[in-house]
């Protein structure tokens, strides 16, 4: 686990934060699950298709474990 202060995801996760304070006063912010299926052709990948599983509440940082609650 990244246990510095620059960690990206809680970067882009603040970031995040203060632009939607911006614009509104209610986000909640959750984890989620995303599958995406591809099938090969003969020279080429192609996406088809695209499933997002939501999760609860972001409890901590998936990247450096940073407890988000307090965050």
């Amino acid at each position: 686990m990244n246990t510095t202060n620059n960690c990206p995801f809680c970067e882009w996760l603040k970031k995040l934060k203060d632009d939607n304070e911006y614009y509104h006063n209610l986000s909640v912010y959750r984890p989620a699950l995303i599958d995406v299926g591809y099938y090969k052709q003969i020279d080429d990948e192609h996406c088809c298709g695209q499933t997002t599983y939501l999760f609860d509440e972001l409890n901590f940082c998936p990247v450096c474990g940073k407890n988000l609650r307090k965050a």
